[in-house]
């Protein structure tokens, strides 16, 4: 396996890191969206990255960096702008390099909006989802969720801010999509002042990804 590091001009020509995992033979491609502040490096992406990697598969992490400062001046609009056109510009330099049938996307937080932009793309009509502490009140993440007719995996905290349990209920009615609302969970999937506890979580939503 080969691990190569770039970065590519993206929104406003700010640059956008990013890590590609490359398999002698893929047998897919899992694409990582990160959260605003949950890097690809933290567990539950990177092990979840591990996780495809076993399996034979590319993974292509998206770096985005929308906390540094030179984002300060962004308005809400023009982020979001960002987050749906710098990931879909690395892909195209990927996937035109390589031809892949099967694809996975995984989105954390914010990154979810992104997952939700991808599932409108004809690449990514089959593509199976996860969606982690998914950004529940915007109408495009939630839309998507509810509509996806591939098989999907969602993971929420009932601590998570972004968890509303109304909406929650309603994504029950898409057949496709297993639901977890993991008790006492923050917008990390982890328990404040439980390391245990967490680390429990962690262990379950991984045992869930390696099944799916």
């Amino acid at each position: 396996m080969e691990i190569t590091r770039y970065e590519k001009k993206g929104y406003q020509d700010l640059t956008v890191p990013y890590t590609f995992f490359k398999q002698q033979k893929p047998k897919g491609l899992l694409i990582v969206l990160p959260g605003l502040g949950y890097t690809a490096q933290a567990p539950l992406l990177h092990y979840s990255t591990g996780i495809y990697l076993n399996r034979g598969y590319d993974v292509l992490q998206i770096n985005y960096r929308y906390s540094n400062p030179e984002y300060d001046h962004f308005t809400q609009s023009e982020l979001i702008n960002a987050l749906n056109s710098d990931p879909q510009k690395i892909i195209s330099t990927i996937a035109g390099n390589r031809s892949y049938s099967d694809f996975y996307l995984i989105g954390k937080s914010l990154g979810t909006i992104a997952v939700s932009s991808f599932l409108k793309l004809e690449m990514f009509r089959q593509a199976k989802a996860i969606w982690m502490t998914p950004l529940l009140h915007r109408e495009d993440v939630h839309a998507a969720m509810l509509n996806h007719t591939e098989a999907s995996l969602c993971f929420i905290g009932s601590e998570d801010p972004y968890y509303e349990e109304e909406r929650f209920s309603q994504l029950n009615t898409n057949p496709d999509l297993s639901t977890y609302c993991i008790p006492k969970a923050d917008h990390s999937l982890e328990i404040k002042h439980d390391t245990h506890g967490s680390i429990n979580i962690l262990n379950s939503i991984m045992d869930q990804i390696h099944s799916f």
